[in-house]
């Protein structure tokens, strides 16, 4: 396990930013410019809590920022997803309700 000192150098490395800018582009096109910033922010916040857990002997950092950004964006993926179900969910509610009155 890292203490957050050295947690936050590895944060802050090229090699670990890096590594969020691509995962974060992988969601371009796929939502709102606006919301980039939000996913790359939960990205982070995903591999800071597991830096902290990083054993240098058990893990390269690159394999293990890896997996987290991965596993992180899956379920940034999982979540859009689901907002997505839930307005097609509301639109198609809204126009039953419309063929109901009329």
């Amino acid at each position: 396990m890292l203490s957050e000192p050295e947690a936050l150098r590895l944060f802050s490395s090229d090699e670990v930013q890096t590594i969020v800018r691509i995962k974060t582009m992988r969601f371009r096109g796929r939502v709102p410019a606006a919301d980039l910033d939000d996913i790359r922010q939960n990205l982070s916040i995903a591999l800071w809590r597991g830096l902290l857990k990083f054993d240098p002997g058990k893990a390269q950092l690159k394999t293990f920022v890896s997996r987290i950004m991965e596993n992180a964006a899956n379920d940034q993926f999982r979540m859009l997803l689901c907002g997505k179900r839930q307005i097609i969910s509301h639109a198609e509610q809204l126009d039953e309700g419309q063929d109901q009155i009329s």
